[in-house]
């Protein structure tokens, strides 16, 4: 089992060590539903956000790479870290479940092409 690579962005946010630290400690977990993969990234985007009814906001969104599939998860939080979980429990279900990016795209194709075969059937 690898250590991923973790990339981070952050907008309007200030990327400190504790900051760094906390995507670290919340997304290496990852890495043990991914044993069989080799070259794992992870891709992390933070934005912060001053929210109309006052204090911060955090759009977090991550982007597991590795060399089979892409899984991808956001999330919205007033903490960066209840942000982090969110993405990290969404993305740890989907590679549970055997779903990636690739699958989802398909099924929102089929299901496409379903509604639109059904509307031009008459009634």
């Amino acid at each position: 089992m690898a250590i991923p690579k973790i990339h981070t962005r952050a907008t309007n946010v200030e990327l400190t060590d504790t900051i760094k630290s906390l995507i670290s400690r919340k997304l290496n977990p990852l890495a043990r539903f991914l044993v069989h993969e080799s070259d794992v990234q992870i891709d992390v985007v933070m934005r912060g956000v001053r929210s109309r009814f006052g204090g911060d906001v955090y759009h977090v969104s991550v982007k597991v790479t590795p060399p089979t599939n892409t899984y991808i998860s956001v999330a919205t939080e007033r903490h960066i870290a209840k942000a982090l979980t969110k993405t990290r429990e969404t993305i740890r279900r989907t590679i549970s479940r055997g779903a990636s990016v690739v699958d989802y795209e398909l099924r929102k194709e089929r299901q496409l092409k379903d509604s639109f075969t059904l509307s031009l059937q008459p009634h």
